[in-house]
């Protein structure tokens, strides 16, 4: 399964600095198994920074890296691709071709709301393709 989830600048740093993705509701990461792949979504920038793969499902964690929020459900990820910031892919040039963007005319992020989000496999793919044209993906 393929997922978009989303969140701030800051966070995504910890996430990825500690192998990652934690939330403080764990209906969101339920869903989630081994092997599934998380898209970052820097929301209020519509950036995607990178892709990874998850390499154990869900569970509990009581370290505090995330200061004000209680993100006590994390799952374990590694980078598929991990792009330099300076280089983040621009989610805005590709969302007429997305298809869950329903209504082109309205801004990507309202799509986006929620923390953990369902991506179609196709959509999976026509992001994959571009972020790879940015940088070659780890094997």
């Amino acid at each position: 399964m393929f997922y978009i989830v989303v969140c701030n600048k800051k966070n995504y740093f910890i996430c990825k600095n500690n192998g990652i993705y934690a939330t403080k509701n764990d209906r969101f990461l339920k869903k989630i198994e081994d092997k599934d792949i998380l898209i970052f979504y820097i929301k209020r920038k519509s950036l995607i920074p990178g892709i990874y793969k998850v390499t154990k499902k869900m569970s509990l964690f009581n370290d505090v890296l995330f200061k004000n929020n209680n993100f006590q459900f994390k799952v374990k990820i590694k980078p598929i691709i991990e792009l330099e910031e300076d280089k983040w892919f621009n989610f805005k040039t590709i969302t007429d071709k997305l298809s869950i963007i329903k209504k082109k005319n309205i801004p990507p992020g309202l799509y986006l709301q929620s923390t953990v989000k369902n991506l179609p496999e196709e959509d999976y793919k026509l992001i994959f393709s571009e972020i790879s044209k940015i940088k070659k993906f780890k094997e």
